[in-house]
Protein backbone atom coordinates (compact mmCIF):
# COMPACT_ATOMS: atom_id res chain seq x y z
CA UNK A 1 0.00 0.00 0.00
CA UNK A 2 1.36 3.36 -0.71
CA UNK A 3 1.39 5.66 2.04
CA UNK A 4 2.59 8.44 -0.13
CA UNK A 5 -0.05 11.60 1.15
CA UNK A 6 0.92 14.14 -1.64
CA UNK A 7 -0.40 11.09 -4.16
CA UNK A 8 -3.49 10.58 -2.35
CA UNK A 9 -4.59 14.11 -2.10
CA UNK A 10 -7.58 15.06 -5.12
CA UNK A 11 -5.11 17.73 -7.35
CA UNK A 12 -6.56 21.32 -7.09
CA UNK A 13 -9.08 22.41 -10.01
CA UNK A 14 -7.76 24.50 -12.10
CA UNK A 15 -8.67 28.07 -12.27
CA UNK A 16 -10.35 29.30 -15.87
CA UNK A 17 -11.33 33.12 -14.56
CA UNK A 18 -9.91 35.62 -12.53
CA UNK A 19 -12.89 36.16 -10.43
CA UNK A 20 -12.29 32.20 -9.23
CA UNK A 21 -8.77 33.37 -7.93
CA UNK A 22 -10.62 36.48 -6.18
CA UNK A 23 -13.35 33.89 -4.57
CA UNK A 24 -10.11 31.64 -2.83
CA UNK A 25 -8.89 35.06 -1.22
CA UNK A 26 -9.74 35.60 2.38
CA UNK A 27 -13.00 37.86 2.67
CA UNK A 28 -11.46 41.00 2.99
CA UNK A 29 -11.98 42.64 6.66
CA UNK A 30 -12.93 46.38 7.05
CA UNK A 31 -9.60 48.01 9.29
CA UNK A 32 -9.51 51.64 10.67
CA UNK A 33 -7.83 53.95 8.72
CA UNK A 34 -4.42 54.94 10.14
CA UNK A 35 -5.94 58.78 10.17
CA UNK A 36 -8.33 57.51 12.99
CA UNK A 37 -5.70 56.34 15.08
CA UNK A 38 -3.96 59.95 15.09
CA UNK A 39 -4.60 61.84 18.08
CA UNK A 40 -6.57 64.75 17.88
CA UNK A 41 -4.76 68.23 16.67
CA UNK A 42 -3.13 70.30 19.36
CA UNK A 43 -3.47 73.87 19.65
CA UNK A 44 -2.26 76.34 16.67
CA UNK A 45 1.44 77.05 16.76
CA UNK A 46 2.13 80.76 17.97
CA UNK A 47 3.37 82.91 15.16
CA UNK A 48 6.95 83.19 14.24
CA UNK A 49 8.72 85.54 16.73
CA UNK A 50 11.90 86.87 15.16
CA UNK A 51 14.90 85.94 18.00
CA UNK A 52 17.01 88.71 19.35
CA UNK A 53 19.92 87.69 18.03
CA UNK A 54 20.78 87.02 14.07
CA UNK A 55 23.99 86.70 12.65
CA UNK A 56 23.64 88.19 8.93
CA UNK A 57 26.31 86.65 6.09
CA UNK A 58 24.90 88.71 3.33
CA UNK A 59 27.28 91.86 1.97
CA UNK A 60 25.14 94.82 2.05
CA UNK A 61 23.68 96.39 -0.67
CA UNK A 62 22.35 99.41 -1.53
CA UNK A 63 21.51 102.26 0.69
CA UNK A 64 20.20 102.00 4.48
CA UNK A 65 21.60 102.12 8.08
CA UNK A 66 24.43 99.39 7.09
CA UNK A 67 25.45 101.29 4.54
CA UNK A 68 25.78 104.05 7.15
CA UNK A 69 28.35 102.41 9.40
CA UNK A 70 31.89 103.84 9.56
CA UNK A 71 34.63 101.37 10.23
CA UNK A 72 36.93 103.47 10.90
CA UNK A 73 34.62 105.55 13.97
CA UNK A 74 34.38 101.52 14.76
CA UNK A 75 38.16 100.54 15.39
CA UNK A 76 38.86 103.83 17.15
CA UNK A 77 36.06 103.11 20.18
CA UNK A 78 36.78 102.57 23.49
CA UNK A 79 36.24 98.90 24.81
CA UNK A 80 35.82 98.08 27.96
CA UNK A 81 38.03 95.35 30.11
CA UNK A 82 36.14 91.85 29.42
CA UNK A 83 36.86 88.17 30.05
CA UNK A 84 36.98 86.51 26.52
CA UNK A 85 36.54 82.90 26.47
CA UNK A 86 36.99 80.46 23.28
CA UNK A 87 34.65 78.31 22.97
CA UNK A 88 35.50 75.64 19.81
CA UNK A 89 35.16 78.36 16.78
CA UNK A 90 33.14 80.86 18.92
CA UNK A 91 34.84 83.94 21.37
CA UNK A 92 32.65 85.61 23.83
CA UNK A 93 32.25 88.29 26.97
CA UNK A 94 31.72 85.81 29.75
CA UNK A 95 29.26 88.56 30.80
CA UNK A 96 27.38 88.30 27.46
CA UNK A 97 27.84 84.45 26.07
CA UNK A 98 24.92 85.03 23.89
CA UNK A 99 26.19 87.81 21.72
CA UNK A 100 29.62 86.49 19.80
CA UNK A 101 32.35 88.50 19.04
CA UNK A 102 34.77 86.80 16.90
CA UNK A 103 34.87 83.64 15.17
CA UNK A 104 37.65 81.58 13.60
CA UNK A 105 37.36 78.61 10.99
CA UNK A 106 38.92 76.30 12.79
CA UNK A 107 39.08 74.50 16.81
CA UNK A 108 42.16 75.64 18.04
CA UNK A 109 42.78 73.83 20.54
CA UNK A 110 42.26 70.82 18.52
CA UNK A 111 44.52 71.74 15.86
CA UNK A 112 47.44 69.36 14.71
CA UNK A 113 50.75 70.54 13.69
CA UNK A 114 49.82 70.60 9.56
CA UNK A 115 47.43 73.42 10.16
CA UNK A 116 49.10 76.13 8.45
CA UNK A 117 46.55 79.02 8.47
CA UNK A 118 43.30 80.12 10.53
CA UNK A 119 40.76 82.47 9.48
CA UNK A 120 39.82 85.08 11.86
CA UNK A 121 36.82 86.51 11.55
CA UNK A 122 35.26 90.14 13.86
CA UNK A 123 30.87 90.21 14.37
CA UNK A 124 30.13 93.32 14.07
CA UNK A 125 26.94 94.84 15.75
CA UNK A 126 26.39 97.85 13.05
CA UNK A 127 23.13 99.28 14.56
CA UNK A 128 21.46 99.75 18.12
CA UNK A 129 18.36 98.24 16.99
CA UNK A 130 16.72 95.20 17.83
CA UNK A 131 17.03 92.25 16.75
CA UNK A 132 21.03 92.56 17.23
CA UNK A 133 22.56 91.69 13.97
CA UNK A 134 26.05 91.39 13.60
CA UNK A 135 28.02 91.40 10.24
CA UNK A 136 31.01 89.22 10.08
CA UNK A 137 34.11 90.85 9.16
CA UNK A 138 37.15 89.24 7.58
CA UNK A 139 40.67 90.95 9.77
CA UNK A 140 43.70 88.68 9.99
CA UNK A 141 44.39 84.99 8.74
CA UNK A 142 46.36 83.44 11.14
CA UNK A 143 49.71 82.11 9.61
CA UNK A 144 51.84 79.48 11.20
CA UNK A 145 55.11 79.19 9.26
CA UNK A 146 56.10 75.44 8.08
CA UNK A 147 58.75 74.60 5.97
CA UNK A 148 56.49 72.86 3.31
CA UNK A 149 55.01 76.73 3.15
CA UNK A 150 57.78 77.91 0.51
CA UNK A 151 57.17 81.11 1.74
CA UNK A 152 60.55 83.29 1.28
CA UNK A 153 62.37 85.19 4.62
CA UNK A 154 63.37 88.96 3.72
CA UNK A 155 66.07 89.59 5.50
CA UNK A 156 67.16 93.35 6.91
CA UNK A 157 64.98 95.67 8.36
CA UNK A 158 67.25 96.73 11.53
CA UNK A 159 65.77 95.85 14.97
CA UNK A 160 67.12 93.94 17.67
CA UNK A 161 67.87 90.04 17.57
CA UNK A 162 64.70 89.07 18.37
CA UNK A 163 62.89 90.80 15.98
CA UNK A 164 65.36 89.97 13.27
CA UNK A 165 64.84 86.10 13.44
CA UNK A 166 61.80 84.38 11.85
CA UNK A 167 58.08 84.82 13.80
CA UNK A 168 56.77 82.07 15.42
CA UNK A 169 53.46 83.37 13.65
CA UNK A 170 52.24 85.95 11.22
CA UNK A 171 49.50 87.66 11.12
CA UNK A 172 47.93 88.97 7.64
CA UNK A 173 45.72 92.04 7.69
CA UNK A 174 42.84 91.21 4.94
CA UNK A 175 42.69 94.84 4.44
CA UNK A 176 43.56 98.05 6.03
CA UNK A 177 39.97 99.31 6.70
CA UNK A 178 39.41 95.83 8.75
CA UNK A 179 42.90 95.98 10.63
CA UNK A 180 44.60 99.28 10.44
CA UNK A 181 47.46 97.85 12.44
CA UNK A 182 48.40 96.35 9.46
CA UNK A 183 50.34 92.98 9.03
CA UNK A 184 51.67 91.63 12.32
CA UNK A 185 54.17 88.93 13.29
CA UNK A 186 55.19 87.28 16.92
CA UNK A 187 58.54 86.21 17.87
CA UNK A 188 60.19 85.18 21.04
CA UNK A 189 60.46 81.27 20.84
CA UNK A 190 58.25 80.83 24.35
CA UNK A 191 54.48 82.49 25.19
CA UNK A 192 56.62 84.73 27.73
CA UNK A 193 59.11 86.13 25.19
CA UNK A 194 56.62 86.98 22.19
CA UNK A 195 56.95 90.49 20.53
CA UNK A 196 54.37 91.77 18.68
CA UNK A 197 56.20 93.60 15.71
CA UNK A 198 54.89 94.73 12.39
CA UNK A 199 55.78 92.56 9.49
CA UNK A 200 55.97 92.74 5.61
CA UNK A 201 54.31 90.53 3.39
CA UNK A 202 55.22 90.16 -0.44
CA UNK A 203 52.32 88.56 -2.90
CA UNK A 204 52.46 86.99 -5.90
CA UNK A 205 49.71 86.66 -8.45
CA UNK A 206 48.89 82.98 -9.45
CA UNK A 207 45.44 81.65 -11.46
CA UNK A 208 44.22 85.36 -9.86
CA UNK A 209 44.88 84.79 -6.45
CA UNK A 210 47.35 86.66 -4.49
CA UNK A 211 49.19 84.08 -2.69
CA UNK A 212 52.00 85.07 0.04
CA UNK A 213 55.46 84.55 -1.43
CA UNK A 214 57.85 86.19 1.61
CA UNK A 215 57.61 87.71 4.70
CA UNK A 216 59.80 90.01 6.84
CA UNK A 217 59.65 92.50 9.67
CA UNK A 218 58.82 95.70 8.28
CA UNK A 219 61.75 97.75 8.07
CA UNK A 220 59.73 101.01 7.90
CA UNK A 221 57.78 100.65 11.28
CA UNK A 222 60.16 99.04 13.70
CA UNK A 223 57.88 99.56 17.04
CA UNK A 224 57.05 97.09 18.74
CA UNK A 225 53.35 97.47 19.31
CA UNK A 226 52.87 94.95 22.29
CA UNK A 227 55.40 92.30 24.27
CA UNK A 228 54.41 89.96 26.87
CA UNK A 229 56.06 88.67 30.02
CA UNK A 230 55.51 85.93 32.69
CA UNK A 231 53.03 87.40 35.18
CA UNK A 232 55.02 88.31 38.39
CA UNK A 233 52.76 86.70 41.00
CA UNK A 234 50.69 84.12 39.58
CA UNK A 235 52.19 81.24 37.75
CA UNK A 236 51.01 80.01 34.22
CA UNK A 237 49.52 83.17 33.35
CA UNK A 238 51.47 85.15 30.56
CA UNK A 239 51.03 89.12 30.89
CA UNK A 240 50.60 91.83 27.70
CA UNK A 241 52.25 94.74 27.49
CA UNK A 242 51.77 97.79 25.49
CA UNK A 243 54.78 100.28 24.28
CA UNK A 244 54.68 102.33 27.17
CA UNK A 245 54.85 99.14 29.54
CA UNK A 246 51.45 99.18 30.93
CA UNK A 247 49.28 95.61 31.34
CA UNK A 248 46.62 95.44 28.98
CA UNK A 249 45.98 91.98 28.98
CA UNK A 250 46.12 88.64 30.91
CA UNK A 251 46.37 85.71 28.97
CA UNK A 252 46.14 82.20 29.95
CA UNK A 253 44.20 78.29 30.23
CA UNK A 254 41.22 76.96 31.99
CA UNK A 255 39.62 73.70 32.47
CA UNK A 256 35.98 74.22 32.58
CA UNK A 257 32.73 72.96 31.45
CA UNK A 258 31.46 75.11 28.22
CA UNK A 259 28.10 74.85 26.88
CA UNK A 260 29.08 73.22 23.65
CA UNK A 261 30.44 70.73 25.96
CA UNK A 262 28.70 67.32 24.25
CA UNK A 263 29.89 64.70 27.21
CA UNK A 264 29.60 67.68 29.84
CA UNK A 265 33.32 66.99 30.76
CA UNK A 266 35.52 69.87 31.40
CA UNK A 267 38.23 70.97 28.67
CA UNK A 268 41.21 73.51 28.19
CA UNK A 269 40.02 76.71 27.40
CA UNK A 270 41.94 79.50 26.84
CA UNK A 271 40.60 82.84 28.74
CA UNK A 272 41.92 86.79 27.49
CA UNK A 273 41.17 89.11 30.57
CA UNK A 274 41.50 92.32 29.06
CA UNK A 275 41.88 94.83 32.33
CA UNK A 276 42.04 98.56 30.89
CA UNK A 277 39.52 99.81 28.19
CA UNK A 278 41.89 100.21 24.94
CA UNK A 279 40.71 100.39 21.59
CA UNK A 280 39.21 98.25 19.36
CA UNK A 281 41.75 97.50 16.70
CA UNK A 282 43.94 97.11 19.75
CA UNK A 283 41.77 94.55 21.05
CA UNK A 284 41.46 92.66 17.39
CA UNK A 285 45.34 92.52 17.82
CA UNK A 286 45.29 90.91 21.23
CA UNK A 287 42.92 88.46 20.09
CA UNK A 288 44.65 87.29 16.98
CA UNK A 289 47.82 86.82 19.57
CA UNK A 290 45.59 85.10 22.11
CA UNK A 291 44.04 82.72 19.15
CA UNK A 292 48.13 81.92 18.18
CA UNK A 293 48.37 81.20 21.78
CA UNK A 294 45.80 78.10 21.75
CA UNK A 295 46.81 77.42 18.29
CA UNK A 296 50.51 76.67 19.47
CA UNK A 297 48.66 74.82 23.48
CA UNK A 298 46.82 72.88 21.01
CA UNK A 299 49.50 71.74 18.49
CA UNK A 300 51.52 71.11 21.95
CA UNK A 301 48.95 68.59 23.24
CA UNK A 302 48.91 66.86 20.00
CA UNK A 303 49.61 63.36 20.02
CA UNK A 304 51.09 61.62 16.67
CA UNK A 305 49.46 58.77 15.09
CA UNK A 306 51.80 56.14 14.17
CA UNK A 307 51.50 55.48 10.29
CA UNK A 308 50.96 51.90 9.74
CA UNK A 309 54.31 49.63 8.03
CA UNK A 310 54.29 50.16 4.42
CA UNK A 311 51.65 53.09 3.76
CA UNK A 312 54.47 55.63 3.60
CA UNK A 313 55.75 55.74 -0.17
CA UNK A 314 58.08 58.34 0.69
CA UNK A 315 60.14 56.57 3.77
CA UNK A 316 62.00 53.54 2.27
CA UNK A 317 62.51 52.29 4.88
CA UNK A 318 59.10 52.06 5.54
CA UNK A 319 57.99 49.87 2.62
CA UNK A 320 61.08 47.61 2.13
CA UNK A 321 62.26 46.96 6.08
Amino acid sequence: MNTDTKSALPPDPPIDDASDAQSILPPYEETPSSSSRLPPPGPTPPAYQPSMLEVDLTPNKGKGPANDFDVHVYNAELVPPAALLLDGQTIYAEDAPDIPLYRVNRGLTTLGPATKAVDLDRLEQRSPDLPIILKPRSMYTLHRPHPADFVMWLRGGGGSPVERGRPDFYMHATTARAAPLGHLGLRGGSFAHWVAVPCRIDYTTKDGKDIIKAVGWDPSRTSRLFRAQKHPTRANIISWLDVTGTEVALMYETMEVLPSSADGKPQHTPRLLVTVPIRRDQRDALVAFWCCYAWAQGSGRHVEVPLPRGKNPYKASRVFN
